[in-house]
């Protein structure tokens, strides 16, 4: 049963994903089929969908009205349930960071923290998650004490063997960006005036991109 009812919205499922068009009725219809196979399953992936169904329904309504704020609320709650199942996602741990940071409207521990679990139970990932991860966690830079600056420090270094030109498009975000990847850098040898020629060709970046 639960299967069936997973099956018969997932092509919805892939265009929210997609960030395609989807009418709102068949958006609450994917959110009323999630929480019917909740009766019948209780598993990381079907709260993630609905996780991503009601953060869209958020979106839709302004997340500083009140409609859009209990949606919302309704993403952070489906996002920690899944990760109670299953902890070890980086992604949920990203979007659980930036969900709370959106219902907060300013950075917070709490999405520190979230940010800081997605480093630690996925520290390889693609460039592009790469680079919005350590944006947001340099963004909260305030929020770390000693032992997590310098997680954060070791996930630079990482950042930039992966895609040394990302990093460098970050470091122009601003002076903090640029002085934390900067620091960061010395540990790594020639790493420095790598990091010098690549701010030549660099691009600067909007917040979160």
């Amino acid at each position: 049963m639960a299967s069936l009812w997973l099956a018969s919205r997932d092509p919805v499922m892939e265009r929210v994903a997609a960030g395609e068009p989807v009418a709102d009725a068949e958006l609450l219809g994917l959110l009323a089929s999630r929480e019917l196979a909740l009766d019948w399953v209780d598993d990381r992936e079907t709260y993630d969908q609905l996780a991503t169904a009601f953060a869209e329904l958020a979106f839709r309504a302004g997340a500083a009205g009140v409609s859009g704020r209990a949606a919302l609320g309704q993403a952070i709650e489906a996002t920690r349930a899944g990760l109670a199942r299953a902890p070890a996602d980086p992604k949920d741990w990203m979007q659980l960071g930036y969900l709370l940071m959106l219902r907060d409207g300013d950075p917070s521990r709490a999405a520190a923290e979230a940010f800081l679990y997605s480093i630690r139970t996925g520290a390889l990932q693609a460039p592009d998650f790469l680079r919005r991860r350590l944006f947001w966690s340099l963004a909260h830079w305030a929020f770390y004490d000693e032992a997590e600056r310098r997680q954060v420090a070791e996930h630079i270094r990482l950042a930039w063997r992966v895609a040394p030109g990302g990093v460098a498009d970050l470091a122009l975000y601003g002076p903090e960006f640029h002085g934390l990847i900067a620091a960061a850098l010395e540990e790594v040898p020639a790493a420095q005036r790598q990091f010098l020629a690549a701010l030549a060709f660099a691009t600067p970046i909007a917040a979160g991109d």
